[in-house]
């Protein structure tokens, strides 16, 4: 289950999409995340299926709060998506 943390919430990652083929992924030096300590420093080939774009994107919608950004001006499948998010009871409305 998607749920909407903050940075600092423990046991949490930072992802940057840096470009539409490199994408930063940030883990905290803690458990469970030293299992992947052995990437530190290196670039690891990911493969860029329409599925994986996809999922990405999807994760940015959910976490937005405020902006998205596209290199095209199409942002209906974002605008589907968000429309899917349930709010947390305990948010105000904005």
């Amino acid at each position: 289950m998607w749920l909407k943390v903050h940075v600092f919430t423990p046991g949490t990652y930072v992802v940057y999409p840096m470009a539409p083929n490199v994408i930063m992924y940030c883990y905290p030096n803690e458990q469970p995340w030293t299992k992947v300590d052995r990437f530190s420093d290196c670039r690891s080939p990911v493969e860029f299926t329409p599925d994986f774009v996809e999922s990405e994107n999807a994760g940015q919608v959910f976490m937005a709060s405020r902006f998205l950004f596209s290199p095209q001006n199409d942002f209906a499948d974002a605008s589907a998506f968000a429309k899917t998010i349930s709010k947390d009871p305990n948010e105000a409305d904005d």
